[in-house]
C-alpha cells in the first residue's frame, strides 16, 4: 500500500574536505533590504528527495528545522522567532509551487504577492527570513539547493533573495552549518 513505507535513506556520510558553497549569480536574485530594520524568522523547509519512508525525511527535516532556527538565533540574537505552525501542515509541492513561482514566473504583482502570502506567518517585525532547502539524492550523492527569502511581510514582496549550492549529505551538521553561515552573512549589514 505505501511503496516507500520503512524504507531508509542512503547511509550516512561525512563531508570529506572543505565545503565547497557554490553561489552562482542566478535568475531573480535581489536585493531590496535596508539596514537597521528588525528581521523575524519564521522556518527552514527541508524538501528532501528520496524514495524512502517520509516518516525518516521528516525527522532530518524537523533536524534541520531546529539547526538552521539555532544558528539563525546565533547570527541574529535579537531576532524575533515567528510561530512556524503553518508550515507543519504543508508538503514540498506547497512550498514549492510557492517559491518558484514567486522567484521565477513572469507574473502579475498581485499573482506574486498570493504566493508570498501562502510563505509568511504573523510577526512584530516586518521583515521575515526564510529559508527552503531541496536535497536531491542520485548516484550515490546528495546534491542541496539553498534559497534564502527575506519578504515585506506587510506589502508581501520579495525583498532579498538568494541561491547557493552544495554538494553532501544533507544530515552532515557540520557542513550545513558552513553554508548556513555563509548564507547569513551574506544578508546585507544592519540586517544581523
Amino acid at each position: 500500500m505505501y511503496p516507500h513505507a520503512g524504507k531508509q535513506l542512503p547511509k550516512f556520510k561525512v563531508c570529506k574536505g572543505e565545503v565547497v558553497v557554490e553561489d552562482p549569480n542566478f535568475t531573480g536574485e535581489r536585493n531590496f533590504l535596508e539596514s537597521g530594520a528588525p528581521l523575524s524568522y519564521s522556518h527552514t523547509y527541508l524538501e528532501i528527495h528520496h524514495n524512502s519512508d517520509s516518516i525518516v525525511r521528516e525527522r532530518v527535516r524537523k533536524e534541520a528545522a531546529d539547526l538552521a532556527e539555532t544558528l539563525v538565533r546565533l547570527g541574529y540574537p535579537t531576532i524575533e522567532i515567528a510561530s512556524d505552525t503553518i508550515f507543519r501542515s504543508k508538503s514540498y509541492s506547497d512550498i514549492s509551487y510557492n517559491t518558484v513561482r514567486i522567484v521565477h514566473a513572469d507574473i502579475s504583482e498581485s499573482r506574486r504577492k498570493k504566493f508570498i502570502s501562502e510563505l509568511v506567518t504573523p510577526a512584530k517585525s516586518r521583515r521575515q527570513l526564510f529559508i527552503q532547502i531541496k536535497s536531491y539524492h542520485t548516484g550515490g550523492n546528495f546534491r542541496n539547493l539553498l534559497n534564502i527569502f527575506v519578504f515585506d511581510i506587510k506589502t508581501l514582496r520579495l525583498l532579498y533573495y538568494d541561491h547557493l549550492a552544495y554538494n553532501c549529505d544533507v544530515r552532515d551538521k557540520t557542513a550545513f552549518s558552513k553554508v548556513l553561515d555563509y548564507a547569513i552573512g551574506k544578508l546585507p549589514p544592519g540586517s544581523r
